[in-house]
């Protein structure tokens, strides 16, 4: 069975603490993320406000109902001029 892969943006990061918040409107509460789960290698971090793809599970995680698996953040959309 495939995973459902949701699209979504970050509401908050704390690069100190190596996890945030994201949120979609396919999934129905703000969503644990940790930086190990985003996609690339070394050190990763995301910012608020970037458009991410991702994976979740049903977890308690620091108060949330549901931590992400896989998030990668998606490329800036180009302007039209």
């Amino acid at each position: 069975m495939a995973e459902t892969v949701h699209t979504g943006w970050v509401v908050l990061w704390h690069d100190e603490r190596g996890w945030g918040v994201l949120d979609a409107r396919t999934v129905p509460e703000q969503v644990w993320a940790h930086y190990s789960n985003v996609d690339g290698d070394g050190f990763r971090s995301l910012d608020p406000g970037a458009e991410v793809e991702f994976t979740v599970e049903r977890a308690e995680q620091d108060g949330y109902h549901w931590r992400a698996v896989r998030v990668k953040e998606k490329p800036p959309k180009k302007r039209r001029r």
